[in-house]
């Protein structure tokens, strides 16, 4: 007798799908580890049997609908984080790629070629303040010309940490 052959028939005979021979029989009553195993499923069996009737079909459909909620927000939530990326980087392309010339003569030759950053945190700041801040600054790169407008690529490590953090405000 093959114990793992009877072990693979028990569901069946269990659910009334087949049913034990004599020697199955016979088997169950010499083999400790086949009978023990028999036991447990009639048991385990039994369990669902001391439960109120339950509705497989309500409690399936009411899964189902739950799971298609959690992944209709999961990919709400997706596309909300997308969504914010893309406008900060447009944002971001909006600063640096602004046009050069409005074809009005600019108020000062520093206002011509200035990089205007919008930086929220200098707005409480006094004019010495402020004057201390300008000075650290590097000059402005390039000039009137679109062929010398700055873009990402011309900017050095110190300075694109420095429009990074400006943006973080």
């Amino acid at each position: 007798m093959n114990c793992e052959r009877l072990s693979d028939r028990m569901p069946g005979v269990l659910a009334g799908r087949d049913h034990w021979s004599r020697e199955d029989e016979e088997h169950l009553v010499v083999c400790a580890d086949c009978r023990s195993e028999w036991q447990l499923l009639v048991r385990g069996s039994a369990l669902g049997a001391e439960l109120p009737g339950l509705d497989v079909s309500r409690i399936s459909a009411e899964v189902q609908r739950r799971l298609a909620l959690a992944k209709r927000a999961d990919r709400n939530r997706r596309r909300g984080w997308l969504g914010l990326g893309l406008a900060a980087a447009a944002a971001l392309v909006l600063v640096i790629a602004r046009p050069r010339s409005t074809g009005e003569a600019p108020a000062s030759p520093i206002a011509e070629q200035a990089l205007v950053l919008p930086v929220i945190e200098l707005d409480s700041l006094s004019a010495a303040e402020l004057q201390a801040v300008l000075e650290t600054m590097e000059p402005p790169m390039g000039t009137n010309s679109t062929l010398d407008a700055p873009s990402l690529q011309d900017l050095d490590d110190h300075q694109l940490e420095r429009v990074l953090r400006s943006l973080e405000g």
